[in-house]
């Protein structure tokens, strides 16, 4: 091995007689050519290189090579040499004096600073179910320093780590996620969600709609979800081109070589056309792929597609959902990749979808459920006014491409007990819907609505839109509009500095209760058996972990006999109570007699396990650090002193902390290795004129994101 440490080596002689040994000096690792060692170092990574210059003073004045580090930087950070990077990689490539050395150090003195600051979001705001506005703010301020380049991604690296266990660096992840689905849903997504709402109608389809919904709940694996499907839709196009070129060699698609990209845009066909194809897609779906038959066929295509009917159903379960609007999305999509545009109707829970003829104002109606049949409006009203004889007819006309949207976001919304969102995403559909009302324009109507969403958590998220509306329209406000504006922005900067005080006093009171323990002058603790990273199981053996407790059960005696909550309890009331993190996402508050610690402790699937917990040990998982000085390990019966766990926050002073180790294993899901859109760049100074501000000069993108 050529890595060693520094320490071990610091006499030449030493590295000399170990590299060469005293005979072969001339045929030895450091006596090679400069060419050949620096082909050599090129396969180190970026960190290992930083080691190797420590070694001896000839591998120092190798590792120097910018063929050397211009190798290493690619390998290291290949989302970075993606041609969307480009020319914001160019720029700072020039502010390093055209050194790879220099920009590799750079980028990972980014990740540095960023863990730094995710690990203080996580002792900080751990008392809030969802972003904060103080730890947006920090994440701005880095910017100017580092860049959106870099920080994007260096974000993505905390997300989806090289070596890391994925039970490891829980809080960090959880941060870096949010903080990487609000500014990419805001800057990339909310813009695309623009340009579908101000489309002329008939561009708007069915799958496109899906598809921007997939980008919006998990923005963070984007291109893995969008080739995954693509590959899906393209391969059941495939079947339906290659039965088209079979029976209908005359039509215009049997030309293609291969179907659309995407499914988005207008019917390429006459009507006739049109006909045919969706004969021929009939047959590919209910006849080759066996698609609502119990049993379907055991062959290649239908597996993929079952998978992606799979994804539909766990991440579109929309109002409706089920066999009608998973049949019906994969039905357009399909046909939109064949140049078919397809719409929903707006009859709730219908299988029908529709075509708009070209030659005439009618549409053709599809019934996706029985087989692709094809109905024309006064059959579908004759079928449907046997059941509903009062409906309005104009439930049977398209969905307005507000309303699909707002129907997607209900359902993405809606309580489901198989994977219900945290607060953090619930409140970024509710945004989202506030922006889907006004056509994703920023007018008073749609400013209200966000007003009313947003104020309580992002109070300085609120401020800045305001700002956006008082600059595109100030020629259009009256002098009182804009005063009552202004006096309205003062407001959202006094209850930002409210909610930034309220997270030092909670620090100050952990800090209180460290010196207080500190001086053995701690007191309220109690006897309880379960400490904060238990994991624990109630009921029938199921999972959870412990992230809070309580003394005894902290309701008003009133509230106890009116609801015999406790009326089960051997012991009562008075005994500890803990606050759960459940399998599926859920909270609990049992008493200890219900609980049992679990003979063999599993991670916990639940979205908010990175909100209070640094990692998963195997036996437990540890604390963030307030949580573990507020919540110490348990005293026993028997024991008149507690114990407490005060970790730091970032355990390494070095910029190259984040090895490359080994491929990760399969089950985890892999990093995308390009990202979507660009990020403008974040200043700290785009608030008013009393806002704080560092001065530091920016690095990166150019442009700003209104966070």
């Amino acid at each position: 091995m050529l890595l060693m440490d520094a320490a071990e080596f610091s006499n030449e002689k030493k590295v000399m007689h170990w590299l060469s040994g005293e005979q072969n000096a001339e045929t030895s690792l450091l006596f090679l050519p400069t060419e050949i060692l620096e082909h050599i170092l090129c396969f180190l990574s970026v960190e290992d290189l930083a080691s190797v210059s420590q070694v001896c003073k000839r591998l120092n004045d190798v590792h120097t090579s910018e063929k050397v580090w211009k190798f290493g930087f690619k390998s290291r950070y290949p989302r970075l040499m993606q041609p969307s990077c480009r020319p914001a990689l160019l720029r700072v490539f020039e502010r390093c004096g055209r050194s790879w050395r220099r920009i590799a150090r750079f980028r990972a003195s980014a990740g540095h600073h960023l863990r730094t600051a995710l690990a203080k979001m996580a002792d900080r705001c751990y008392s809030v179910h969802c972003l904060p506005d103080p730890a947006m703010e920090d994440f701005r301020k880095l910017v100017p320093v580092h860049g959106t380049l870099f920080n994007r991604d260096a974000l993505l690296e905390v997300i989806y780590p090289c070596q890391h266990c994925p039970d490891d660096d829980l809080s960090l992840r959880y941060y870096a996620r949010m903080l990487f689905r609000e500014i990419q849903r805001d800057v990339v997504l909310l813009p695309m969600f623009r340009e579908y709402m101000q489309r002329p109608a008939q561009h708007v389809n069915v799958p496109e709609a899906f598809y921007l919904m997939s980008l919006w709940m998990v923005p963070e694996q984007t291109n893995n979800r969008e080739s995954s499907l693509k590959a899906c839709y393209m391969k059941v196009a495939g079947l339906v081109l290659d039965e088209v070129r079979r029976k209908l060699p005359e039509h215009p698609a049997a030309a293609w070589d291969t179907c659309k990209k995407n499914p988005f845009g207008p019917t390429l066909w006459t009507d006739d056309q049109t006909l045919m194809l969706l004969d021929v897609l009939n047959i590919v779906l209910y006849d080759q792929l066996a698609l609502m038959k119990d049993e379907g066929p055991a062959d290649a295509p239908a597996a993929e597609l079952n998978t992606l009917v799979l994804y539909l159903r766990r991440h579109l379960h929309c109002a409706g959902s089920g066999t009608q609007t998973v049949m019906g999305t994969v039905y357009s999509s399909v046909a939109g990749m064949l140049g078919v545009n397809l719409h929903n109707v707006q009859f709730p829970h219908s299988s029908m979808i529709c075509w708009h003829r070209t030659d005439s104002e009618e549409y053709l109606f599809i019934d996706v459920v029985r087989r692709g049949m094809q109905l024309s409006r006064e059959q579908v009203l004759e079928e449907l006014n046997a059941v509903h004889p009062d409906m309005d007819l104009q439930m049977l006309e398209p969905f307005p491409r507000a309303g699909l949207l707002g129907r997607l976001i209900n359902g993405a919304t809606h309580p489901d007990a198989r994977r219900p969102e945290n607060g953090f995403d619930l409140v970024s559909f509710e945004t989202l819907a506030c922006w889907a009302r006004g056509d994703c324009r920023l007018d008073m109507a749609a400013l209200d609505d966000l007003m009313s969403a947003l104020a309580r958590t992002r109070p300085m998220y609120t401020r800045r839109l305001l700002q956006q509306f008082v600059q595109a329209n100030d020629i259009f406000l009256a002098e009182n509009e804009r005063r009552g504006l202004e006096v309205l922005m003062k407001h959202f900067k006094r209850m930002y500095k409210r909610l930034a005080l309220s997270l030092d006093e909670q620090e100050a009171k952990v800090q209180e209760l460290v010196n207080l323990r500190a001086a053995d002058r701690a007191a309220g603790d109690y006897p309880r058996q379960f400490g904060a990273g238990d994991v624990v199981t109630y009921g029938d053996e199921r999972l959870a972990v412990v992230y809070g407790c309580s003394p005894y059960y902290e309701v008003s005696q009133d509230w106890i006999a009116h609801s015999r909550a406790c009326s089960g309890l051997e012991r009562g009331e008075k005994q500890p109570f803990y606050n759960l993190l459940m399998e599926g996402d859920r909270f609990g508050y049992m008493a200890e007699e219900e609980l049992q610690l679990a003979p063999d402790p599993q991670p916990i699937d639940h979205q908010e396990v990175g909100r209070f917990f640094t990692r998963f040990d195997g036996e437990r998982y540890e604390p963030i650090a307030p949580l573990a000085i507020l919540f110490p390990e348990p005293r026993r019966e028997n024991e008149t002193k507690t114990s407490f766990v005060e970790s730091s926050i970032d355990g390494s002073d070095s910029d190259w902390e984040d090895d490359v180790g080994e491929e990760e294993e399969e089950w985890r899901p892999a990093p995308p290795a390009v990202w979507m859109g660009v990020w403008p760049e974040i200043l700290a100074e785009d608030s008013d004129d009393d806002e704080d501000t560092d001065g530091v000069a920016v690095v990166g993108d150019g442009g700003r994101v209104d966070h």
